[in-house]
Order: structure tokens, then sequence, then C-alpha cells
């Protein structure tokens, strides 16, 4: 999520992509690069990236990990990933095939081609 943020532009992409609970963890996200700009105004210690993350992961903690993304899911239960697009020779025909493939939730499909996500977030139910 930290990377995700920072890749993209900052919070705002994050507040778009997750939901209520994701959100959370991005308003922790957005704590620690305040307190990291203070901080180095200030001259005081410096907050860094590596704390951004710790506080984000103590959110995550907190809100619960199913409930922040199903990548914290038991993978008995359900398989997870993430694929960036720049990975795939052929990322459309890539789309095509997991649209096709019956052991995909659909509904929990996400790819720059069918949401605003920019990697193939492919979720597998295992039975």
């Amino acid at each position: 999520m930290f990377e995700n943020n920072e890749n993209n532009g900052g919070s705002e992409y994050g507040y778009g992509l997750y939901g209520s609970s994701g959100d959370k963890v991005v308003d922790a996200y957005v704590a620690g690069k305040i307190m990291q700009g203070v901080s180095n105004e200030l001259g005081l210690n410096k907050v860094t990236n590596e704390d951004i993350i710790g506080l984000m992961a103590q959110r995550i903690e907190q809100v619960g990990p199913v409930k922040v993304s199903n990548h914290g899911m038991n993978p008995d239960q359900s398989n997870v990933l993430d694929l960036a697009p720049s990975s795939l020779k052929n990322p459309r025909l890539f789309f095509n095939a997991l649209r096709k493939d019956s052991r995909i939730n659909q509904s929990k499909l996400f790819t720059p081609f069918n949401s605003t996500d920019r990697a193939f977030h492919i979720q597998i139910p295992q039975q």
C-alpha cells in the first residue's frame, strides 16, 4: 500500500483504490508523511519511510488484515496476487484468458482493462 501511494501520486490514489477499511491505512500513510515533513523541516529525528510503513502495518492489524485487503486472506481459502502489466508479453491476451477461467473469482478480478487498478489483481478461491 505504501508503494502504491508513493508510485501513483500519493494518498488520492490510495483513497480511490481501497475501501473504507483500507482508507484508514491510507490515513496512517498521510499522517506519517506529515510527520516526515515536519521532522525534516524542524531538524528533528528523521521519520523514515520504514517508520511510515510501520504505522500503516499497525493500522492494518488494528482494522483487521482481511478487512483491508484480500491479500491477507487465509491461503487455504483464497489465493490473491497482483501482477504488473509490464511483466506480461501481451496483457490484453492475459486479461481475456483470465475472463474465461472458471477458477478465477470474476467479481474480484481487477485489471487496467476493467477498473482503475493499475495491476492485475487476481483472486483464486481454493476448493
